[in-house]
């Protein structure tokens, strides 16, 4: 993952008390992970979800059909994949959570995003731990730009006033 992204990231969650940052909406997982999955965006249930921790190497969870795409392309070295139509990547979530030993901590989840019903698990998976919305966290954090981010965009507006 790129370096200043991840300082950026944990500066934030220090700030505000998160364990472990889950990013689940399609814009957040891109901008996380380095990478757009596909599928995502045409339909919720079929996630991809980025766990980042303040300690510890970030872990992206995607749906099988779409392994191939993030491994080769993500920032993200500990890809996992689920069967959408056998797996719950809740399940997946939980045990990297777990892994991570942050049963009991504070997670910072895109509420908004997320599915009632995945929420719920979770809850029941976990239920020592605080799920807290982070949304404003993410836009916070795309907010401010990295000066890699800064050069893309004066690339992209000089390839559009050329073009």
């Amino acid at each position: 993952m790129e370096e200043t992204i991840i300082n950026k990231q944990k500066k934030l969650m220090l700030e505000k008390g998160f364990d472990t940052l889950v990013a689940i909406s399609v814009e957040n997982v891109a901008y996380t992970a380095g990478v757009e999955i596909p599928s995502q965006s045409l339909t919720r249930q079929r996630h991809a979800i980025c766990l980042l921790p303040f300690r510890g190497e970030p872990k992206m969870i995607v749906v099988n059909m779409e392994e191939s795409l993030a491994k080769s392309n993500s920032r993200i070295k500990d890809i996992r994949s689920y069967n959408e139509f056998t797996e719950d990547p809740m399940d997946l979530l939980v045990d990297a959570i777990r892994e991570f030993g942050l049963e009991r901590s504070r997670i910072g989840i895109e509420l908004d995003y997320l599915p009632a019903k995945d929420y719920l698990r979770l809850k029941k998976l976990l239920p020592g731990a605080q799920f807290i919305d982070c949304r404003k966290l993410f836009s916070k954090m795309r907010m401010i730009k990295t000066k890699k981010e800064i050069n893309l965009l004066r690339q992209a507006g000089k390839a559009a006033e050329n073009s």
